[in-house]
């Protein structure tokens, strides 16, 4: 007669009516002699059979009830119980039993399903990706800004007119820095504001230059100073004590004009209505230096210090400050001439001439940025009042000249300076003139905050 099932004391679980241990909460139940068993109702007293030890299968070792599990789940999860009841090869009421312990796990510990979890953290990371897209967005624009723009008027990488001159892009090397070899081709809200981009003015035409943020030399010390007086026998100590002390000065970044403005872009100013017509109709040389387009790419001369400052107004510019100019012309170095420190030479400056030249024609000459003709062709007029000792009292940063003067500061030498007087191309060289005068040796070029 078949034998009635057994509940555990402790959990309530059914069980074999031969098992020594319960198979959910791994506690010991009392087992029941022969006599007891035989004295169910119905029952026989009949002599039993010793057990026989079996292997059964995961499904057979289950109590009745049990939900069924795959064999790969099963295997994923820790055996359960009491005291050492997990060890391989234990009998549990008879049966052989070959449980093996999964490496890793702990006993009274459920070790999770890892691959399960890992997924749901994926989907999770996704969701949020998609709801919180705007917010993702805007932490990553605040932590990687998109690069400066350039300022509105300026078109990168753009064409230049017929009356811009030679693009940086075709200059060689320098001597003491490096050219500009390649012009922006970039989106004007991509453009990256390195050292020698170039771009293009959209009311003139012009090419510009970016001259990065950084500190430079400024000025004269007492040796350079003593070197010119050496090779210049006509010089006085005193016509260059304007250039010292030598300091150190930082500027923001900021773009230049890479050549001086022409007399091409000037009378676009003047159709316009803007810009005022020049007195004379002829250089020293050159009588109609004005009206015939063979002089278009010709520097504008004859200008005083208000008309250069109103055509760069009016080309959405201004003048250079003196330090913007000397930086653009010599660079953090501090060289001696926009080149180097080689002598002025005909390949490098337009000077011991008797009129000016068409600009932008001697690469080799550049500053270390690529701006062209900053030494020699004309005279510069720039944004600062001249004072003669402004360099013991200048700002470290940005300087914008002395508040009080009546004379504007020149840069960068003629095409009249004589051999005697090439002193007077270098990058640390000052004039000064009343801002009314002209003259067919001073023009200007303009400068643009980014």
């Amino acid at each position: 007669m078949e034998d009635k099932p057994r509940y555990c004391n402790q959990c309530g679980a059914v069980m074999r009516a031969e098992a020594r241990f319960c198979n959910r909460c791994g506690k010991e139940a009392p087992r029941r002699t022969p006599v007891e068993a035989a004295a169910a109702p119905g029952s026989e007293l009949t002599a039993q059979p010793e057990p026989q030890p079996a292997v059964l299968s995961p499904e057979d070792r289950k109590p009745e009830g049990t939900p069924v599990v795959s064999e790969d789940s099963q295997a994923a999860a820790p055996f359960e119980a009491a005291g050492d009841a997990g060890s391989p090869g234990q009998v549990e009421g008879g049966l052989q039993v070959e449980r093996m312990p999964v490496e890793g796990s702990k006993p009274g510990k459920t070790r999770k399903n890892w691959p399960v979890l890992a997924a749901a953290a994926v989907g999770a990371l996704v969701l949020l990706s998609v709801l919180g897209g705007g917010g993702f967005l805007a932490y990553r624009l605040l932590i990687f800004p998109e690069p400066t723009r350039a300022a509105a008027n300026i078109t990168p990488g753009a064409t230049p007119t017929a009356a811009s001159p030679t693009p940086a892009a075709t200059l060689p090397a320098v001597a003491g820095g490096t050219a500009t070899q390649q012009a922006a081709t970039a989106e004007p809200a991509k453009l990256t504001l390195q050292p020698g981009v170039t771009a293009v003015a959209k009311m003139d035409g012009m090419a510009q230059v970016f001259i990065p943020k950084g500190a430079f030399r400024m000025g004269s010390t007492a040796a350079e100073i003593d070197a010119v007086l050496d090779g210049c026998p006509i010089c006085e100590r005193e016509w260059l004590g304007d250039e010292t002390p030598e300091h150190i000065v930082y500027l923001d970044g900021y773009w230049m004009d890479l050549t001086e403005v022409t007399v091409g872009m000037y009378a676009a100013c003047v159709k316009a209505r803007v810009c005022t017509a020049l007195g004379p109709t002829q250089s020293d040389k050159y009588q109609d230096y004005f009206t015939n387009p063979r002089f278009a790419q010709y520097p504008v001369v004859d200008v005083s210090w208000d008309q250069a400052g109103t055509y760069c107004k009016w080309a959405g510019r201004r003048l250079p400050t003196e330090a913007e100019w000397e930086m653009a012309a010599r660079g953090a170095l501090g060289l001696i001439y926009p080149w180097g420190a080689q002598a002025p030479e005909a390949s490098r400056a337009h000077f011991n001439a008797d009129a000016p030249a068409a600009v932008g024609q001697l690469p080799s000459g550049a500053s270390p940025y690529g701006l062209l003709d900053m030494a020699g062709n004309v005279w510069e007029w720039v944004q600062d009042r001249y004072q003669a000792d402004y360099y013991t009292m200048s700002p470290g940063h940005d300087p914008g000249g002395p508040a009080e003067g009546e004379m504007r500061v020149l840069r960068g030498g003629s095409w009249a300076e004589t051999p005697e007087r090439v002193f007077l191309l270098r990058t640390a060289a000052r004039s000064k003139a009343q801002p009314t005068t002209v003259s067919s040796m001073f023009g200007f070029r303009c400068a643009q905050s980014p």
